[in-house]
């Protein structure tokens, strides 16, 4: 057999505002658990792909060593509605992008609730 070393798995879960409404069975959060993660090595060349100032990622994983994993927390269900428009008419021409993350209150309290429930179910199981 052989192995990307990279192997996940996925969970779509319902926030608490989604089963009051009765729509539970449309989930509006995924997580997304990694069997790897960012570390030392790997955070250099994050700094480089996001336009991170120079040091500030490496600081923040150097605690971390070996047998990593993340869990990865997606909004499957935003409220939020980004714009696309033209800069100008030439068709090469970059096109404007306002993404408005979080424009509606609501997105943000559902990710926050996401991310609570995966310490909380961390904590049950003393992963970390």
């Amino acid at each position: 057999m052989s192995t990307t070393a990279s192997e996940a798995t996925a969970q779509f879960v319902s926030s608490h505002g989604e089963n009051v409404k009765g729509e539970e069975q449309w989930p509006d959060l995924q997580w997304i658990l990694s069997a790897s993660s960012v570390d030392i090595e790997g955070s250099k060349n994050f700094e480089r792909a996001f336009n991170v100032k120079q040091g500030i990622l490496q600081k923040y994983f150097a605690p971390v060593k070996h047998r990593n994993f993340q869990i990865i927390t997606i909004l499957s269900r935003p409220r939020s509605v980004g714009k696309l428009t033209l800069a100008t008419k030439d068709p090469k021409d970059h096109p404007n992008i306002d993404p408005m993350y979080f424009k509606d209150e609501y997105d943000m309290k559902v990710l926050v609730e996401g991310n609570s429930k995966v310490f909380f179910n961390c904590t049950l199981v003393h992963i970390y």
